[in-house]
């Protein structure tokens, strides 16, 4: 494998090992440390984009865990109300810097309609897995969309990695082939020669 295909397969690696990193971490992880505690009284920013009908933010915390940061947000309504409680979760994960993110808009009706989702699983909100049953059951939401500074910077490093261990694999293999006398480019025979027959390559004698 030449230097350019080199490149090539371990950006591929990067991105892959980024992407699944995420996901294994959307998964896994939880968030135990409380960072931004809650106020009573205070008037926050929604942690994302929200409709324009949606009332103000009166509750937010932020969670962070290993590889995993957690925003919390809801409009908190009296409990003999009967509008229905906003909220948006919104969820940063990626290691050594958050690379991807899903956000959850919903809200739930008091009169025991159930949570209704603003935004369904998408692009936003990512791809919802199930897991467990019954009343031990809960959700995970494996992240789709990117974090620009923090995606480009974790695939660049699993690149830099992959593409030092793939050159080291190369060399090794360049070397054994020319200790039995093959082409370390393409590991045809040379009979002797140091120009190869097949792929032209001068290589160096033994």
């Amino acid at each position: 494998m030449g230097l350019i295909g080199r490149i090539a397969a371990a950006t591929l690696v990067g991105t892959v090992m980024t992407v699944g990193q995420c996901w294994l971490l959307a998964l896994q992880a939880v968030p135990t440390t409380l960072t931004v505690p809650f106020v009573p009284g205070a008037t926050y920013q929604w942690p994302a984009p929200v409709p324009a009908n949606w009332p103000a933010c009166r509750e937010y915390v932020r969670w962070r865990g290993v590889g995993m940061e957690r925003e919390q947000a809801s409009e908190q309504m009296a409990l003999s109300s009967r509008l229905p409680v906003y909220s948006v979760t919104r969820d940063v994960v990626g290691w050594p810097m958050g690379a991807m993110e899903s956000v959850r808009r919903e809200y739930l009706p008091l009169s025991g309609a159930g949570v209704i989702r603003a935004e369904g699983v998408g692009f936003g909100s990512g791809i919802r897995v199930r897991r467990g049953s019954g009343p031990a059951a809960f959700e995970s939401f494996l992240p789709l969309r990117p974090l620009a500074v923090g995606f480009a910077f974790n695939v660049l490093l699993y690149t830099m990695v992959a593409f030092g261990v793939l050159t080291m694999v190369a060399r090794w293999r360049a070397s054994r082939r020319r200790h039995v006398g093959q082409c370390a480019a393409c590991g045809y025979e040379l009979a002797g020669l140091r120009t190869c027959a097949e792929c032209g390559k001068v290589n160096e004698p033994r």
